[in-house]
């Protein structure tokens, strides 16, 4: 934008950055941005562009963030991160909360190649001690991992079984009654 508000450029699907971290943008060519947090990527583009037009205004924003929330949660499946950062609480919070089972003692968040040594942590959300500020914000492409309590594999058991138990139940209680009715 230029001092009076006028929008010069500005394409409403984004611009996409390299795998080398740079972005081909109009007027100002190639601009390398590996490194760069938001704010600085603005500034730097912004002085870039003060060559070209005047008092120009550049806002950065990241469009493709995300984070995926697996396991025992509401909704499981992937989060866009909407602001430079999110929490785990609010990730969890996105996913719909813990669903009945969730193991809220035992959360793992995989961060790096999953193929290749990942880095696994494990938080604690039960008690509020031992959470630590650092351990609370995601970064793009975690996985966080709620993981289902033992009573879920018991209550599975018992539903896989629970029609074979109402058939032989059913088959006793008729033969019950009518053993009771001929000998009667």
């Amino acid at each position: 934008r230029t001092s009076t508000g006028e929008t010069l450029l500005n394409n409403q699907d984004g611009y996409l950055v390299s795998q080398e971290g740079s972005v081909f943008l109009p007027l100002i060519g190639e601009m390398p941005l590996r490194g760069m947090t938001t704010e600085q990527a603005s500034k730097a583009l912004t002085k870039r562009y003060a060559k070209y037009l005047r008092h120009p205004y550049v806002t950065v924003t990241i469009l493709n963030q995300r984070v995926y929330v697996l396991g025992e949660v509401n909704s499981p499946g992937m989060i866009p991160v909407l602001n430079e950062t999110m929490t785990i609480f609010e990730a969890i919070a996105r996913s719909g909360d813990f669903s009945t089972y969730g193991k809220r003692d035992d959360i793992l968040v995989i961060r790096g190649n999953i193929n290749e040594n990942p880095e696994i942590r494990v938080i604690d959300m039960a008690h509020m001690a031992s959470l630590r500020v650092s351990d609370l914000v995601l970064r793009p492409d975690d996985i966080v991992y709620v993981q289902p309590r033992d009573m879920k594999a018991v209550n599975i058991a018992i539903g896989e079984y629970t029609p074979i138990l109402t058939l032989i139940t059913q088959t006793i209680t008729t033969w019950v009654a009518l053993d009771y009715f001929v000998n009667k």
